[in-house]
């Protein structure tokens, strides 16, 4: 009798959005791999991972950190890791949403989804140019995207605020 092959287990990178949907997968890499390599595989491929924006460091990030008076936020960095951390607990949300229904339902079968309109195009693989980017270069880049977005949430929000005090 065959001995039992023990499980490996395997880490996933995972996007998802607000509406509790994952809108990127990526599966395979041994547990063991560190997450750079994984992140670096998800980065690297034609349709991958778009650029993950780390929350800024040496700024409050926990929602703890804000509750109570006196610490409501005070630039736009501590907007950004709000949002940020809030974006974290939907995927821990959905990957219990995921395991609960794994673990009740027994059910691994996905359904097949009918094509509709909105449905992408197929892509021809010739017609793209490989973007070759040093990882400095892909740095920049990021925290340049990253530093736009933190600017945009924070004018937004204080403008939401300015037009909540007219209102008042």
């Amino acid at each position: 009798m065959a001995k039992p092959r023990p499980m490996v287990p395997t880490k996933i990178k995972e996007t998802c959005n607000f509406d509790l949907e994952f809108i990127y997968v990526l599966s395979g890499w041994e547990g063991s791999s560190h997450d750079s390599r994984v992140l670096n595989d998800a980065l690297s491929r034609r349709n991958g991972l778009k650029v993950p924006l780390a929350p800024f460091r040496g700024v409050r990030y926990h929602l703890q950190d804000f509750g109570g008076h006196g610490r409501a936020l005070e630039n736009e960095h501590e907007l950004f890791n709000l949002r940020h951390y809030s974006l974290r607990n939907v995927v821990e949300m959905i990957f219990e949403l995921h395991n609960f229904l794994h673990r009740e339902c027994r059910y691994d079968e996905f359904p097949i989804e009918p094509d509709n309109e909105y449905s992408s195009p197929p892509i021809n693989e010739d017609e793209f140019e490989p973007i070759f980017q040093t990882q400095e270069e892909q740095r920049e880049i990021g925290n340049q995207w990253r530093a736009s977005i933190t600017t945009n949430i924070w004018e937004d929000a204080m403008q939401n605020e300015n037009n909540d005090n007219e209102a008042e």
